[in-house]
């Protein structure tokens, strides 16, 4: 056997963004007897079944089975048991994926076959795999709020320490052939942390300094309570939002594993510091999820609906979004068909917005294009309950790309909402929106707008970053061409060595529909592989800050995700660190909330892998406020659509130290991961009163002035009103005490 067959063997490991799958995209969806929900269940269902093992690289414990019944029949064939042994690795199955790995390193071994190529391919496979059966004894089995978060201390030492033990004996072996091997660097100094050995047990020439796992200036500390409010889901990577989709005056939770396995899940807020997951009430049972959720209240019957995005990187597996419609009475109806919605591309990049200003959310979702073009897609909200394409002659057409992230926003301030799409491999792409009253319409002005990088991108998100009434926009880096290389780049950043990773994208409004880029010297200077981002304002000083969630699908790319404060618009400090949310487990969607209406915001991150296997627990980060102050903002569009979506906001403050203004946009954050529909707005510490709030109505195109305003209150503004309607903010406190686990 050659080193071209040991690779070959082990391409489904590798594999991230080309899946073959051989799909039926002619589905019967005219059963007149079955509701929408049903037709898109038989619909999925459909789909999934196509999935022909061993080709759905992420179908792990269907290609287990596969690769079992050949090894059977075939039990001395290496290759064939190399196969089985990856696809038990990514299944999950690791005690006997490790059994099946060293029997055959050591028939290679006794074998006289043993040369350089196959002893360094076999050991980083057993070494990956004992360091997973260490995260699953404990972090897993025995997770506890300080599992799997950098530097690890505390409870999330393992107790169970044999497979980090033997993992880092394969490490050693591994560095003593190749010191160079910076990918083993990294998983030895994380496998002495798990150990409670480190830094004295890496060996000095291998060692990563503790300071490089230190921030600079002092930050509160938020605690994951995940386990202790019932949120703690245990799957795969997915999408979250966040909204009171009941109306109750707590907010919710919808929240996705992208498994063809996994369904949506409704997490109901029952105001008592528990959520109760009410999938099955809300009919949500036996639908499966996606990699992301996007939310708008596509019908303006003032009950937010959502939609999951499904296909993203599988190529050739054409499933179908989900519009999802809330009926108000706890349940929610699959009506992508019934809107004229349904399509088979692949995506998880969406977003809802009237495009036209007639008061109803349009849709432009972002596909992914390979050597199979799959043309974006941009629908018109026929106000009725349905939505027409509008992509021909929109002047996004012919825009066919992989795209990975969707927002949108009012760039140069005239009343029509503009777009911005990221890309993989390629300039992102900026549209000025040139709509008029029945029709959408865009001029792409990307090549003068300064926004083309990063090449690689991923997460992206609209924010006024330094308070001055423009929409910035940050761009997240994630360079596919460093794919199955994470590690290594940011060992050579912890080392202060070049790295190939691109740097993000953080881009300042000049005003003029130019925008410069201050992404390195606001201290975006290092190596971030972003999954997902979000924003939102931790520390309440009227400053967005950023939440990163990094990694790729192999197992070895453990990477801390990262928090950056927003340092009054001019720079961005790293608190990943000392405020523990160095979570090394996949991060996926993003979502900033107050969900115990006490004034501060935090954090709820969707966690675990690509692969069956990579499952983890979802986090919540509980925020130990700041003694700032706050004021929550709801608005009621008449003439705009019902929340407001997209509408402006400035807040008018007196201050110690003078008048001050902060400017937000009614939005639901990022392009992965959904804040509510909730403008929560930090004051800061030494506001003395709000002198006033304005927002300006995009259909209406009226600025509406709004006085009487307290601090730390809830308001109701509407379009066609002028007084601020009060609404009381229900408090509570969470049970730290009694744990609960979600596990199915």
């Amino acid at each position: 056997m050659n080193k071209n067959s040991i690779v070959k063997y082990t391409i489904i490991f590798l594999m991230f963004y080309f899946v073959c799958c051989k799909t039926e995209t002619n589905h019967n969806i005219s059963n007149d007897s079955m509701n929408g929900s049903e037709r898109m269940i038989h619909i999925l269902d459909s789909v999934v079944k196509s999935v022909v093992p061993p080709n759905g690289a992420f179908d792990n414990a269907a290609n287990v089975k596969y690769f079992y019944d050949r090894v059977q029949k075939t039990p001395t064939d290496f290759n064939l048991r190399l196969k089985y042994a990856n696809e038990l690795l990514l299944a999950g199955d690791t005690e006997k994926s490790i059994a099946e790995l060293d029997q055959l390193y050591q028939f290679l071994k006794s074998s006289g076959k043993m040369k350089p190529e196959y002893k360094e391919h076999m050991l980083k496979l057993l070494a990956i795999a004992n360091l997973r059966l260490g995260e699953q004894e404990n972090c897993l089995q025995h997770h506890s709020d300080q599992s799997c978060l950098i530097p690890i201390k505390g409870s999330g030492i393992h107790q169970l320490k044999n497979g980090s033990e033997i993992g880092t004996k394969y490490l050693l072996e591994l560095l003593q052939d190749n010191p160079n091997d910076l990918i083993s660097v990294w998983l030895l100094n994380i496998a002495a942390m798990t150990l409670g050995t480190y830094p004295k047990s890496v060996p000095k020439e291998f060692l990563i300094p503790p300071t490089k796992f230190q921030n600079k200036i002092d930050f509160p500390r938020f605690q994951d309570i995940a386990m202790n409010n019932n949120t703690a889901i245990n799957e795969t990577s997915g999408g979250v939002a966040v909204e009171d989709f009941d109306h109750d005056g707590y907010l919710d939770i919808i929240a996705t594993g992208w498994g063809l396995h996994e369904s949506i899940r409704y997490l109901h807020n029952d105001g008592n510091g528990l959520f109760s997951d009410l999938s099955v009430k809300a009919q949500l049972k036996g639908i499966i999820g996606g990699l992301n959720v996007i939310q708008g209240d596509y019908n303006n019957d003032g009950w937010m609906d959502f939609m999951v995005l499904r296909g993203a990187w599988l190529t050739n597996l054409n499933l179908p979004n989900s519009l999802f419609r809330n009926n108000g009475d706890g349940t929610f109806s699959d009506v992508t068909i019934e809107a004229s919605l349904l399509s088979f591309h692949p995506t998880q990049a969406g977003v809802f917005c009237d495009f036209n200003n007639d008061g109803f959310l349009d849709l432009f979702i972002g596909n992914e294009s390979t050597k199979n073009p799959h043309p974006n897609e941009l629908y018109l909200n026929d106000t009725k309950g349905k939505f027409t394409n509008a992509l021909a002659g929109s002047g996004v057409e012919d825009l066919v790309f992989f795209c990975k992230g969707i927002i949108a926003g009012d760039i140069n301030n005239d009343g029509w909402t503009d777009v911005y799409m990221t890309r993989m491999g390629g300039d992102n792409v900026m549209l000025l929106n040139r709509s008029t009253a029945t029709k959408i319409q865009f001029e792409n002005i990307s090549s003068t707008s300064g926004t083309v990088n990063p090449q690689g991108s991923f997460s992206t998100c609209m924010l006024d970053f330094n308070n001055d009434g423009n929409l910035d926009i940050f761009a997240g880096s994630f360079n596919i061409n460093r794919y199955n290389h994470l590690p290594e780049d940011i060992v050579n950043d912890y080392r202060g060595k070049p790295f190939q990773n691109e740097l993000c994208g953080l881009y300042i409004n000049q005003g003029n529909l130019n925008f410069k880029d201050i992404a390195k010297d606001a201290g975006l200077n290092s190596s971030l592989y972003i999954m997902a981002s979000n924003k939102g304002d931790l520390n309440n000083d009227g400053f967005e800050d950023f939440y990163f969630g990094t990694g790729e699908p192999n197992y070895e790319a453990i990477i801390p995700n990262r928090m950056f404060i927003n340092m009054n618009g001019e720079r961005l400090e790293d608190v990943s660190y000392v405020g523990g949310f160095a979570h090394l487990q996949k991060g996926h969607g993003i979502s900033f909330a107050d969900f115990d209406n006490d004034g501060d915001q935090d954090i709820y991150a969707v966690m675990g892998g690509a692969y069956e296997g990579d499952r983890f627990f979802n986090a919540f980060f509980n925020n130990p406020g700041f003694a700032a102050h706050s004021i929550k903002i709801r608005l009621r569009g008449t003439q705009t659509n019902y929340f407001g979506a997209h509408s402006r906001i400035k807040v008018n403050l007196i201050t110690a130290k003078g008048k001050r203004s902060i400017y937000r946009q009614m939005d639901s954050g990022g392009s992965f991961g959904s804040n509510p529909y909730l403008a929560h707005i930090g004051l800061g510490k030494d506001v003395k009163r709000i002198e006033s709030i304005e927002v300006y109505w995009p259909v209406s195109k009226s600025t509406k002035i709004y006085t009487n305003i307290e601090m730390d209150h809830g308001y109701t503004l509407f379009e066609d009103q002028a007084d601020p309607k009060r609404f009381e903010l229900k408090t509570f406190k969470w049970n730290l005490s009694v744990t609960h686990c979600n596990l199915n």
